[in-house]
């Protein structure tokens, strides 16, 4: 990661030829959690399992069926924590029995992070090559602003591309910024999900290649569950 240093990994997954999006979410929700909620230092592991699309550009095309949101303790120690890890080769072999998509990048968890809701909107930006990066993290800070008014939500930009060789998800460009929106367990959804409502229409305009989905959440670890245990 050259210089940079973070602490958290998004990794867009998909199931692999042949296994039914019924049982790869069943898999990585169970039988895959088992092992990946075990990796050393982790603090924060949240699955977002794709219910429906929200928002998405036009022409935009986008293959995978969840994120993986994975933050730990130490950033700088991440990578020597997984290598030396004796159950990286059960987690690596676990992983081709239900994903044929994969990829990542790093960001940060933010300070302020609420715990994830239920249901959330998931949201992901690419900035368009004629709008210069500062400017563009000003528009996202400006849209998350805006949503706060409404629902609690926290934005996370892109540090780094995770580089991986198999499996790769394709047809699919590292989002620069992630936006994730907790959702009450009561209140008028139609507007909340609506593109034109008060969530989505200040992201509707911001880039010409974006998405945003209705996840459900499950939250495989927090830092709660660290505290309770120590």
């Amino acid at each position: 990661m050259a210089d940079i240093v973070t602490n958290k990994r998004n990794c867009l997954v998909g199931p692999r030829a042949g296994l039914s999006r019924k049982d790869f979410h069943a898999h990585w929700s169970g039988q895959h959690a088992k092992f990946a909620r075990e990796l050393p230092g982790l603090i924060w592991y949240v699955q977002n399992h794709y219910l429906r699309t929200l928002w998405r550009t036009p022409g935009f095309e986008e293959h995978s069926e969840g994120l993986a949101e994975l933050a730990y303790a130490d950033g700088a120690a991440i990578v020597g924590n997984i290598q030396n890890w004796s159950g990286l080769g059960e987690l690596l072999e676990d992983e081709a029995r239900f994903l044929g998509m994969w990829t990542g990048c790093w960001t940060n968890l933010p300070a302020d992070a609420a715990s994830p809701a239920q249901r959330r909107i998931l949201i992901q930006l690419i900035r368009p090559e004629a709008v210069p990066p500062a400017e563009f993290s000003a528009r996202v800070a400006a849209a998350a602003a805006a949503i706060r008014n409404v629902l609690p939500c926290s934005t996370e930009e892109t540090l780094n591309k995770l580089v991986r060789e198999r499996p790769v998800l394709e047809c699919h460009t590292w989002p620069d910024w992630f936006i994730f929106v907790e959702l009450p367990v009561a209140g008028d959804f139609a507007a909340l999900l609506s593109p034109e409502g008060p969530v989505l229409r200040h992201v509707n305009g911001l880039t010409d290649r974006g998405v945003a989905y209705l996840v459900y959440a499950e939250a495989k670890r927090l830092p709660v569950d660290l505290a309770a245990a120590g």
